[in-house]
């Protein structure tokens, strides 16, 4: 440990500097994982909407999404949250999450034959039922330039169906059973 300076520690080792602390921060040989900024979006309202068989439902036209400017295209991103599901009968609602209106690649499984990509999913075995179904991702910035992300929903029925959001699909008027849930995601950039 040396203080060459008026506010700053360095740290050496096998006498090459390692870290050095200044009242600027922090600097040195890995050393990362910095984060420059954070960001985010919580849906506490309900909606519902139809939903034709094989189309993605995207969350952005209502109200949840997040738009970000990177510092640096060599920076990660971290894009994280839950919704709070529903749909008209039982059965499966699968999410994935999408960059500027595209499916996010990197966030889903492999191809393989006919089955459908996904970031993650569950079941919904009722109509008062909320599915919390979270999600997570790691990618690179890419670029400079504004990126939106959000999230998309499908279902697994092969006819249209009514989706909700942050509530069941039976919503009995001031009903103490029939909850309400909140959705967000969260976008943190941070050095690499």
């Amino acid at each position: 440990i040396t203080f060459p300076s008026a506010d700053t520690i360095k740290f050496s080792t096998g006498g090459v500097e390692r870290l050095s602390i200044t009242n600027s921060g922090v600097t040195g040989t890995g050393v990362g994982g910095k984060v420059k900024q954070i960001l985010s979006d919580v849906k506490t309202d309900t909606a519902s909407f139809s939903l034709n068989s094989g189309y993605t439902g995207l969350f952005s036209t209502y109200g949840l999404y997040v738009d970000i400017t990177p510092i640096s295209a060599s920076n990660k991103l971290l894009i994280f949250g839950q919704v709070c599901v529903n749909k008209e009968n039982q059965g499966l609602i699968n999410l994935v999450i999408t960059k500027d209106g595209s499916l996010l690649t990197g966030a889903i499984g492999d191809a393989d034959g006919n089955r459908k990509r996904i970031t993650s999913g569950g079941f919904n075995d009722g109509s008062t039922v909320i599915e919390t179904i979270p999600f997570s991702a790691v990618v690179t910035a890419g670029s400079t330039s504004q990126q939106q992300f959000t999230v998309g929903i499908m279902h697994d029925s092969g006819s249209a169906k009514t989706m909700y959001i942050n509530r069941g699909s039976e919503d009995t008027p001031d009903n103490q059973y029939r909850y309400r849930g909140a959705s967000m995601i969260q976008v943190m950039e941070f050095e690499p």
